[in-house]
């Protein structure tokens, strides 16, 4: 009779081994996972404050210099500007930055134009390139 209660005891720990090993992968997915997400979510983010200022450099609302630098909560810095609310933020504050820099191509009135979004906290470094140019 006490050797089947040792056996039931044993074998409940056995159980709860397995339940707490399988816990802990289930765990490690879920953070991986998480930490996948958030680098999306971040990337992404990067990619609409590219579209952004690229959308502002095409319609002639602003120049590379006007957007070089930091970008409020994620968004260009001319467009927070407008927003009242957005002004009382410290620039120190925003974790967005984007660098552009330009260069004429071999075509007249033709500018290639390399836009960054670097987010400060978390080393996102996302680049496109825009071709933009007067209207003949």
């Amino acid at each position: 009779m006490k050797r089947d209660a040792g056996v039931a005891l044993l074998e409940i720990l056995i159980a709860v081994v397995i339940l707490a090993l399988s816990g802990m992968v289930v765990l490690g997915a879920l953070g991986d996972a998480t930490s996948r997400l958030r680098q999306a979510r971040l990337e992404s983010k990067a990619g609409h404050l590219i579209a952004s200022a690229g959308a502002l450099l095409e319609a002639g609302l602003a120049t590379p210099e006007t957007l070089d630098g930091p970008a409020p909560d994620g968004v260009p810095a001319v467009l927070a500007e407008s927003d009242e609310s957005r002004i009382e933020r410290s620039v120190s504050e925003t974790a967005w930055r984007l660098e552009l820099d330009s260069e004429p191509t071999a075509f007249p009135n033709v500018t290639q134009v390399t836009i960054t979004a670097l987010h400060l906290d978390r080393a996102i470094a996302t680049r496109a390139q825009l071709v933009t140019g007067d209207a003949p």
